[in-house]
């Protein structure tokens, strides 16, 4: 929230590079349109595109035939989340934020998440309680220390656990 400048800064101060374009997941699904469909949601960002690829795109994500076109206010917290994923990785963002990105995603979805998200071509800082998503996303763990130090650990959440506690 300090990046996307939601909140202010107790002390010191907080540089972004120029260049960076930062896309944010909000655990409250906040960048949808709860008006439109799954399918509008990406037409409207995407006018351009083909109708199939965009079908096949929102298959990837897990959305049948039917799903593409309801309300999105009809449908569950999963399913919303999906939905802003796709949109997030379809702006054109060199960074991403994610705040528990895999929250209310059953298996199948966690995974259409994960592997979109390993296909993507920036840096990605997420806040997540899921060490499978972890596993599978993150190549480098940042610690923040409590006294505000930074440690980089190479390899995954699994590698930084058994590497930190030796």
């Amino acid at each position: 929230r300090l990046i996307m400048k939601e909140i202010k800064l107790d002390s010191g101060e907080l540089e972004v590079m120029p260049g960076v374009q930062t896309g944010y997941f909000h655990q409250d699904h906040r960048n949808i349109d709860f008006e439109l469909t799954p399918e509008q949601q990406i037409q409207k960002m995407k006018p351009k595109m083909p109708y199939g690829d965009l079908r096949a795109l929102l298959g990837q994500f897990q959305f049948t035939p039917g799903m593409v076109k309801t309300q999105m206010s009809k449908l569950s917290g999963g399913e919303r989340a999906r939905v802003a994923m796709l949109k997030l990785l379809l702006e054109e963002n060199n960074l991403l934020l994610l705040d528990e990105p895999t929250n209310h995603l059953d298996t199948d979805a966690a995974d259409a998440v994960e592997d979109a998200l390993k296909e993507y071509d920036g840096a990605i800082i997420s806040v997540s309680h899921d060490r499978w998503f972890l596993d599978q996303v993150c190549d480098t763990i940042w610690e923040l220390k409590g006294d505000g130090t930074l440690k980089i650990w190479p390899g995954n959440y699994s590698e930084y656990i058994r590497r930190s506690q030796q």
